[in-house]
């Protein structure tokens, strides 16, 4: 195994064997940051760069995002558990104003407050080519959250937004879901382990998992219960106002034609997610027997044929011992639905 000298010492010479690394869990440090930041600079070898847990501060991050800004041509920075702050995070911001190349940004972990979140907020107006942002388990708060929601609104690159566990309460969630109104490109917004409670919210939040045209999946452990009381919802409706249901199963398929469930599916690995996806997409099918028998028939098979991987999926997650298991409520009905 290669230690980091020589590592950096590739990179220095842009070996083109060397297309992804870790330097994870290290006491690399802000020394060791600048020394990798300058050989990277002229390398258009390296894609997956990995710092985790490296005690990076400020002054590290922003010599990396020096090298971005240089030509870097890495894909993908993972950053989670360090100490980079605001300061390292607005020099990122403002290095993807020039950088084309980096998709997977991945700073979790990294004291990050609004005064970072707010400079970049001009970043995701001018840059189309980043796809995924983790900023989790920092203080980004309501504030910060509506901050990027407007941003978003303007942004056609985006397909992934982490903010779990970042002081967010239920104004932040209504920020995240007016903003999904309008932006059609955004396919995961990840919140969990932020204490939402509201039903309202909860409902906005399953409707959007099922009818967005872009959305594939928002997990939100803390309110899996209350999406599953929701879809349960549904289905008691069904044994009590069959007709009613019937005519509004027709108009939802007037409203979200075929075409826009081509571009739903299944992504992620959180059994809350799973369980949750599973339930609502299959209750749905419950109302495809008050059509005509082609109209029936022909989304029953759409929906197999666009969920069979999902469901596939769901099964191993659900079998996996290894995998942080959802509420025994959930996991019940999951089981019974898709086993």
């Amino acid at each position: 195994m290669l230690n980091s000298e020589q590592i950096i010492e590739k990179i220095r010479k842009n070996d083109s064997s060397l297309l992804e690394t870790s330097l994870s869990e290290s006491s690399f440090g802000n020394d060791g940051a600048k020394i990798l930041a300058k050989a990277l600079e002229k390398n258009t070898a390296l894609k997956s760069l990995e710092l985790g847990s490296s005690n990076i501060g400020p002054e590290g991050a922003k010599a990396l995002a020096t090298a971005l800004s240089k030509g870097c041509n890495l894909k993908t920075l993972y950053l989670r558990g360090n100490k980079i702050g605001d300061i390292g995070f607005r020099a990122f911001a403002e290095a993807l104003k020039i950088n084309k190349s980096l998709e997977h940004l991945y700073l979790g972990k990294n004291e990050i407050t609004i005064e970072g979140v707010k400079s970049f907020e001009e970043t995701l107006t001018k840059n189309s080519t980043l796809q995924t942002i983790y900023l989790r388990n920092n203080n980004i708060t309501d504030a910060g959250a509506q901050i990027l929601s407007e941003a978003l609104t303007k942004n056609f690159g985006l397909r992934v937004i982490n903010l779990a566990n970042a002081e967010l309460t239920e104004v932040g969630c209504r920020a995240l879901l007016k903003m999904l109104d309008s932006n059609t490109t955004l396919q995961s917004v990840v919140f969990e382990h932020n204490g939402v409670e509201s039903p309202e919210i909860v409902r906005a939040f399953a409707d959007k998992l099922e009818y967005n045209s872009s959305l594939v999946v928002t997990t939100s452990n803390n309110i899996a219960k209350k999406v599953l009381a929701h879809v349960e919802e549904y289905r008691e409706l069904e044994k009590i106002e069959e007709d009613k249901n019937a005519e509004s199963f027709k108009n939802l398929v007037e409203k979200f034609s075929l075409s826009r469930f081509e571009q739903y599916h299944y992504s992620g690995n959180n059994s809350y997610g799973n369980a949750i996806l599973c339930i609502g997409f299959l209750s749905r099918m419950i109302f495809a027997k008050y059509l005509d028998k082609n109209s029936g028939d022909e989304i029953i098979k759409t929906l197999h044929l666009l969920y069979k991987d999902m469901i596939n999926r769901a099964k191993q997650d659900l079998e996996n011992p290894q995998t942080t298991k959802p509420n025994q409520q959930v996991l019940e009905a999951a089981k019974k639905i898709i086993f």
